[in-house]
Order: C-alpha cells, then structure tokens, then sequence
C-alpha cells in the first residue's frame, strides 16, 4: 500500500511542477506562441492533408474518447461494474476534480486558440489547457490502474494497458491535428489528467486499506429493502394472531 502511494504521490507530483514550469512560461505573455508550438504545430498541418481524409474521420472517431462526456459514460459504467463500491466512488471525486480544474484554469490563462482558418473542428471555449487531454489523461491514467487492480486474467489486462497508454498519446494527438490546440495546451492537458487520476487512485487504495465505501452501495441498499420486506412478512402473522385472539 505505501510503496503504490508514493509512486503514485511522486507521479502526481512531477506532473504538478512540469505544469507550473510550463504555465509560469506562458503566463508571462499569453498572446506570444512559443517557437516550440510553432514547429509541432507546422508538422502537424503538413502531415494532415485534407480534411475529407481517412484521417480527418479516424481522429473525429477517437477525439470523441476525450470529451468530458465520456467520462460520464465511464462514471456510469463503473457504477454498473462495482455496484457503485470504492472504485466508483474515487473516480467520481477525480472526475469532478478534474472538471472544476480545468474550468479554472481556463478562465486565469484565458488563452486563445490558434487561428480559426486552420481549424478542422469547431470550439467554443479557450485552449489552455487543453480539456480532452485532460480527460484522457485521467480517465485512462484511473482505469490502467483499475484494470491492474482487477481480477481479469493476465492477457486482458496487458491488452487494457496497451489500449490505455494509445488513448492517452493518441487522443492529444488529434486536438493537434484539428489544429484548436498548441502542444503546450496538449502537454499539459494530459499532465493535469494524470496528476489528478493518481491523486483518485491513491484514494481508492486508501479506500480499499481502510474499508471505506467497501460495501457496494447498490447492495447496501438492495439488503436494506430486503430486510424492510422481512419485517413486513414478520409483522403480518403477528398482526394476524392478535385479531383471533
């Protein structure tokens, strides 16, 4: 348990200082892009094509794995999955962390995206950091974790590994790619992501220690009515046996 906190304590932790080296750079002069985000973004634009291409209608695809949505979907699922035990309960508290810290972010940096006639997508909100690499980055980041917490067999949870650690490359890579983002917004989108599952994850292993929310709650409340039927059906002969006296 400790050993598995301080990984993850010294993961959260590099990617927290990485942001703010990187966020105290652009801080200083918003409106000036970096020579590095000039150069990704260039490569990124010559390598594209056309925007009717296999890989304009690949990257819609796996873009969508970023939105914040789909996070709501995995909430669900894991609810579905756990019966809403400690698992749910952690990655809940990390997803709504990690909403309410890339809002805020977003509205103290308040940077613009790059130009819009290089867009192959539509976006309405600021671009740093970015929010779908923040949420690939948690949600991916929190179920590599699960799937290694799990009881799947060994295979299975090589092929989760593998899939997850693409999703969180991949899905940056496309906001890249439709041109609303600078590699900084991505960079530290993800860094934000992973900070913020591992700071999830150290809370469901604290769970787990500690059996707190070790009880699904969906059963919890499934024995709950249960025993309230019970009292009910006992009650009833009791009611009974004192009208015939």
């Amino acid at each position: 348990m400790k050993k598995q906190i301080i990984i993850f304590s010294v993961i959260a932790a590099i990617s927290l200082l990485i942001f703010i080296v990187i966020a105290s750079i652009i801080g200083n002069d918003i409106n000036t892009t970096s020579q590095l985000d000039i150069s990704i973004m260039d490569f990124f634009y010559n390598i594209r094509g056309n925007k009717n291409s296999f890989l304009y209608y690949f990257c819609r695809i796996i873009t969508e794995l970023g939105y914040t949505y789909f996070a709501l979907i995995i909430v669900v699922l894991l609810l579905i999955f756990t019966k809403c035990d400690y698992r749910a309960f952690a990655f809940i508290i990390g997803a709504l962390f990690m909403v309410l810290l890339n809002m805020a972010l977003k509205d103290i940096f308040q940077r613009e995206r790059p130009d819009k006639e290089l867009w192959w997508v539509v976006e309405n909100d600021l671009s740093f950091p970015s929010g779908h690499s923040t949420t690939s980055g948690f949600i991916y980041m929190f179920l590599g974790y699960f799937i290694y917490d799990s009881k799947f067999n060994k295979k299975l949870k090589i092929v989760g590994y593998i899939l997850c650690g693409i999703l969180i490359t991949i899905i940056p890579m496309t906001r890249l790619i439709f041109g609303v983002h600078y590699f900084t917004d991505v960079l530290t989108g993800t860094l934000n992501g992973i900070m913020v599952a591992c700071i999830a994850i150290i809370l469901m292993i604290i769970f787990k220690k500690y059996k707190i929310f070790d009880k699904p709650l969906f059963v919890s409340i499934y024995e709950l009515l249960k025993n309230d039927d019970k009292k009910e059906e006992e009650k009833k002969p009791e009611e009974e046996n004192r009208k015939e006296q």
